[in-house]
């Protein structure tokens, strides 16, 4: 699903989702911005304990990660 946080909690709170797609780049969207995902992951980035890191692929300086949510 494609939207911002409040979709993405919505779905997440409905366990309607197994999979995250996380895009990281350099560059912030906005200052301030809250992400739905900001519970999943520690301050550091790192998995929290119902995620499970599958993958990552580099894209220039960007990085697209891949994890599933264990229920």
């Amino acid at each position: 699903v494609e939207g911002g946080p409040k979709i993405h909690s919505a779905f997440l709170a409905r366990n309607l989702a197994d999979v995250i797609y996380r895009y990281r780049a350099q560059q912030n969207l906005g200052a301030g911005l809250q992400s739905a995902l900001n519970a999943l992951f520690t301050a550091a980035g790192t998995c929290g304990p119902n995620i499970e890191f599958i993958e990552s692929s580099r894209f220039g300086p960007d990085l697209l990660e891949r994890f599933e949510i264990k229920v």
